[in-house]
């Protein structure tokens, strides 16, 4: 009897987990590449960087999306190479500012009162 027939669905979970495993380590080497581009507009210097999957190798037992594993600037920037020259299209600037975090509710607070050990005993939900 196999694996599932003998224990189930959790024990064909852990077996199926531990095989994954065992060969993605003796497996070849997964590769990856990147490229980092510095783009330069008068005395402005800007940074962009994508990556890429070349090789699956142990990837290919391992759970892993590896369509993930290709950032989405690679498009706009895995074709260039250096001393490349690169149209400004659009400049654009944006002003916002961070929000601070709302009030705490009365239960948040005596929660984290709570849980650093500050405040009295008519603040503690528990003696």
């Amino acid at each position: 009897r196999g694996v599932k027939e003998r224990g189930g669905d959790a024990y064909w979970l852990v077996f199926d987990l531990i095989a994954r495993n065992f060969l993605a380590s003796v497996g070849t080497e997964c590769l990856m590449e990147k490229k980092e581009v510095v783009f330069q507009a008068g005395e402005a210097r800007f940074h962009a960087s994508a990556t890429r999957l070349v090789s699956d190798g142990w990837l290919v037992f391992a759970r892993i999306d590896r369509e993930s594993l290709t950032s989405s600037t690679w498009e706009q920037i895995g074709h260039l190479k250096q001393g490349d020259t690169v149209p400004i299209q659009r400049v654009a600037t944006k002003q916002s500012f961070t929000k601070p975090p709302g009030p705490l509710t009365e239960t948040e607070l005596l929660t984290l009162m709570e849980q650093h050990g500050i405040g009295t005993d008519a603040s503690m939900s528990q003696h």
